[in-house]
C-alpha cells in the first residue's frame, strides 16, 4: 500500500488546460518576417533606381501587417512633383497551398486602385511595381487567386486548403436521406417504392449516426510568444540630466545590467526599433521594452547634445489572440473529423490584477532608473535637482472592455469577452 501511495504521488499528469501553446514559428511571426524581407527587397530596388522615397513598415505586433512606399518625383523643382505610392498588406492564410496573400493599394495620377488576393510578390514583381509608378515601365501583371463564387474566372488559380478534405460520410448521409424522401413521394418504382425509400433512409441515418459518434479534433498551430498591441497609456516619468550626454551608452549599459535580475520569472524585456513622423520625414529610434503580464513599459535613454534624456511610460495592453475556425473536414493524415483554427488579433477586458502587474513593473523600473540617475549625479558631482515624482494617469475605466475608435474596431467575431 505504501509503494502504491508513493507511485500515485509521483504520477505525471497531462496538461489539458484550454490554453493555446506559444511558439516563435507561428503564422503571424512568419508574416512579420515576410514583411521585413519585403522591406529589404524594396530598399534595394529603390536604391538601384537611384531614388530615396519614404519607405515604412508596420510596427511590431500591430496588425494588419504592411509595407508602404511614397514617391514624390520632382519635375522641375521640389515645388512641382509627380506623386505616387503604394501599400502592400500581407494576409495570412493558414494551411493553404500559399500561406500568404497580398493586397496592393496604389495611387497614381490622383487615382487610387486596390488589387486583392495577389498570389506572390517577389523581387522582379516588386521592381515592376516601382518602375510602373516611376513611369518607366508598363503596368505589372500580377497573378491573383479566385474569389469564392467566381467560378467564371476559371483562369485564376484557387488557394486551396492542403490539410483537410470534404467529409464524404456526412455528404453521403444527407444525400441518401434526401433521395429516400424524393422516392417516397414519387412512386416511380411501383410497389417497391416504400421499401426502397426506407432502405435508403435507414442507410443515410446510419451514416449520419456513425459520423456523429466520431470525435472532432481541433488543429491550431498555437499563438505568438507576445500579444497584439492595443495600448492605453497609464503613468510616465522623464527628466533631463545636464552635462552627461556622452554617457548615454554607459547609462544604458547599467540599466540593462539591472534587467538581468528581474523581480519575477514572468518579466521579459527586449530592444525595439520604432519610427515616427518628424518635421521633415521619418525618424527612427531604439527603445527598451519591459513586459509583465498585460503591462508594458517603454524606456527611453537618448543623448540631446551635451545632455541626457531619461524617461519611461507605462501602458496596459488590451490585445488578445482570439481563435477562429477557418475550415472543417476530414484530416488527410489522421482521417478524423478536424476543425482548423487560426488566432487573430482581438481584445479582452482588463482586471485589477493586470493593473497590479503593471504597477509593479512601473515602480520597479522607476526605482532602477532613479538609483542609476542618483549614482551618476553623485559620481560626476552634478549640481542639479531632479524631480523623481511619477506622473500619474487616469485609472478610472481601465478595467472593462476596451473602447476602440470606430475605424480601428475589430469584427465582433474576433472580440473575446470575459
Amino acid at each position: 500500500m505504501a509503494s502504491s501511495s508513493v507511485l500515485s504521488q509521483t504520477e505525471v499528469r497531462i496538461d489539458v488546460q484550454p490554453i493555446l501553446p506559444r511558439n516563435r514559428d507561428n503564422l503571424w511571426n512568419r508574416a512579420e518576417r515576410e514583411r521585413d524581407s519585403m522591406y529589404d527587397l524594396l530598399t534595394n530596388i529603390v536604391s538601384a533606381e537611384g531614388i530615396e522615397p519614404l519607405l515604412l513598415k508596420s510596427p511590431p505586433l500591430v496588425f494588419p501587417i504592411w509595407v508602404n512606399v511614397e514617391i514624390w518625383m520632382p519635375t522641375q523643382s521640389k515645388i512641382c512633383t509627380d506623386r505616387a505610392g503604394f501599400t502592400i498588406s500581407i494576409q495570412p492564410r493558414p494551411y493553404h497551398q500559399h500561406e500568404f496573400e497580398y493586397n496592393l493599394a496604389y495611387q497614381l495620377n490622383g487615382k487610387k486602385k486596390n488589387i486583392t488576393r495577389i498570389s506572390a510578390l517577389d523581387k522582379s514583381q516588386l521592381s515592376e511595381v516601382v518602375r510602373f509608378l516611376l513611369r518607366k515601365g508598363r503596368k505589372p501583371r500580377l497573378v491573383r487567386f479566385r474569389e469564392p463564387g467566381q467560378q467564371l474566372l476559371f483562369w485564376r488559380p484557387k488557394n486551396k486548403i492542403r490539410e483537410i478534405k470534404a467529409d464524404y460520410l456526412k455528404q453521403s448521409g444527407y444525400l441518401l436521406v434526401l433521395v429516400s424522401l424524393f422516392i417516397f413521394f414519387s412512386p416511380i418504382f411501383g410497389d417497391l417504392t416504400p421499401l426502397l425509400a426506407l432502405l435508403l433512409l435507414a442507410t443515410g441515418l446510419i451514416l449520419l449516426w456513425r459520423r456523429a459518434r466520431r470525435p472532432l479534433w481541433v488543429r491550431c498551430e498555437g499563438k505568438p510568444d507576445r500579444e497584439p498591441r492595443f495600448l492605453t497609456r497609464v503613468d510616465s516619468w522623464q527628466t533631463v540630466i545636464f552635462g552627461i550626454g556622452d554617457k548615454e551608452s554607459s547609462f544604458r549599459a547599467r540599466f540593462m545590467s539591472q534587467l538581468k535580475s528581474p523581480p519575477t520569472d514572468r518579466f521579459r524585456w527586449h530592444l525595439e526599433k520604432v519610427w515616427y513622423w518628424g518635421l521633415d520625414g521619418k525618424e527612427e529610434r531604439e527603445q527598451i521594452v519591459l513586459t509583465l503580464g498585460r503591462g508594458l513599459v517603454f524606456c527611453q535613454i537618448y543623448q540631446y547634445g551635451k545632455d541626457l534624456y531619461v524617461g519611461w511610460d507605462g501602458h496596459i495592453n488590451y490585445g488578445q489572440w482570439v481563435e477562429q475556425q477557418v475550415a472543417r473536414g476530414i484530416d488527410r493524415t489522421t482521417r478524423m473529423p478536424t476543425s482548423i483554427t487560426i488566432v487573430n488579433p482581438g481584445t479582452q477586458s482588463i482586471s485589477e490584477y493586470d493593473l497590479i502587474d503593471l504597477n509593479c513593473l512601473m515602480e520597479w523600473t522607476h526605482a532602477q532608473i532613479v538609483m542609476i540617475s542618483k549614482d551618476f549625479i553623485k559620481e560626476l558631482s552634478i549640481d542639479q535637482e531632479i524631480d523623481f515624482k511619477i506622473l500619474r494617469g487616469e485609472r478610472q475605466g481601465l478595467t472593462g472592455e476596451k473602447k476602440e475608435p470606430v475605424k480601428e474596431r475589430l469584427k465582433a467575431a474576433f472580440k473575446r469577452v470575459g
